[in-house]
């Protein structure tokens, strides 16, 4: 698995895992603008939410570069729903379509902090692993890019 660094000054301030997703986004989105990129990621965001159907009020009063702190939480306890999940199919207690789904959910909500937080990149990743769909995901993105500010 590639990674992209991030520099800053000369300094590796962060490893972008996008171009391990969808790396033909990769150069777009570092190449625009920190507002386009950023709106790019919430796009993203949005998208993975309709594709897991998630729905939470976290997710409902949720805006780009608003608090974090409820989507930040709800992300985590998706997360821990998911490997519980997982736990449970491995049991035989669940089926692996119920752990595709909340792997799906857990990833759109962390698709949406990595954009309300203005990660870009990131929220365009948990996006593109939250479902199969990388060609929608694509054009969603690079529409998105587009457009003028």
């Amino acid at each position: 698995m590639w990674l992209a660094l991030v520099l800053s000054g000369g300094q590796i301030v962060g490893v972008l895992r996008l171009s391990t997703a969808v790396s033909d986004l990769d150069e777009p989105i570092s190449s625009s603008s920190p507002e386009k990129s950023q709106r790019a990621g919430w796009v993203a965001a949005q998208w993975a939410i309709r594709m897991s159907s998630l729905s939470h009020p976290a997710v409902n009063s949720a805006r780009l570069g608003g608090p974090i702190d409820s989507i930040a939480a709800l992300a985590k306890e998706l997360d821990e729903l998911y490997l519980s999940q997982q736990e449970l199919c491995e049991l035989y207690r669940c089926t692996k379509e119920e752990v595709l789904d909340a792997f799906a959910r857990a990833r759109a909500a962390k698709s949406l902090e990595c954009a309300v937080r203005g990660e870009a990149a990131e929220a365009i990743y948990e996006a593109a692993v939250c479902c199969d769909d990388a060609a929608e995901l694509r054009s969603v993105v690079m529409a998105s890019l587009a457009e003028d500010p």
